[in-house]
């Protein structure tokens, strides 16, 4: 939540650590899509960390949210569409296709 603001607030330099945060999670969230969904792609739930968990943590009333993956991907379009830049859109297009 605490990245929601970067884009408005000029704060541009806090759009790369969290790139890298939703790469990394894209990579774990593939055994939870298909381990845990039985798809394709990348997903992960509602609780994460910095070691990228990604399954359901804690109990089902609030650590369900298997779209939190192209939730989280929002922030990452939002970069984009703020700066325009091509070259980092290609760098996420994978990760946010596979959160799609």
């Amino acid at each position: 939540m605490n990245y929601w603001p970067s884009e408005v607030a000029n704060c541009q330099e806090a759009v790369k650590p969290l790139t890298h945060f939703i790469k990394m999670l894209s990579k774990f969230g593939k055994n939870t899509a298909k381990n845990l969904f039985f798809c394709k792609g990348w997903a992960m739930n509602h609780c994460t960390d910095i070691f990228g968990r990604t399954g359901v943590h804690g109990s089902v009333d609030y650590g369900y949210f298997p779209i939190a993956g192209a939730w989280l991907c929002l922030s990452l379009l939002d970069h984009y569409e703020y700066t325009g830049n091509k070259s980092y859109l290609n760098s996420i297009y994978s990760v946010i296709k596979g959160a799609c």
